[in-house]
């Protein structure tokens, strides 16, 4: 994907292991435009320095600090917001994860 037309994007994630598998397998994707925000401080206002089109965020254990700071974000930012965890019910994981029954047998 030309560097152009690729959406920026921000990972924000308190993990750096995690948002370099994800940055990964976005630039091997095509995607150009990756950046990492890894510290919860100032949020915001570094969700606008950067000004992305599409913001990817972790939200495994959201201290009341970070939610309060994402409900900030989803009000004052009009991009599009992508939470993520790893924890997945059952019935909502894709039968391509390895090591998980058929969709069929679960729940």
């Amino acid at each position: 994907m030309p560097a152009e037309s690729s959406p920026k994007i921000v990972i924000v994630d308190e993990s750096p292991v995690r948002a370099a598998i994800l940055e990964a397998g976005l630039r091997e994707a095509g995607f150009t435009g990756v950046s990492h925000i890894g510290e919860m401080q100032n949020l915001l206002a570094r969700i606008y320095e950067l000004d992305p089109d599409v913001i990817l965020i972790d939200l495994e254990n959201p201290s009341r600090d970070v939610l309060e700071q994402m409900f900030q974000v989803s009000r004052a930012v009009r991009r599009p917001i992508a939470t993520l965890t790893r924890a997945m019910p059952p019935r909502f994981r894709p039968r391509s994860m390895p090591g998980f029954p058929p969709i069929s047998s679960m729940g």
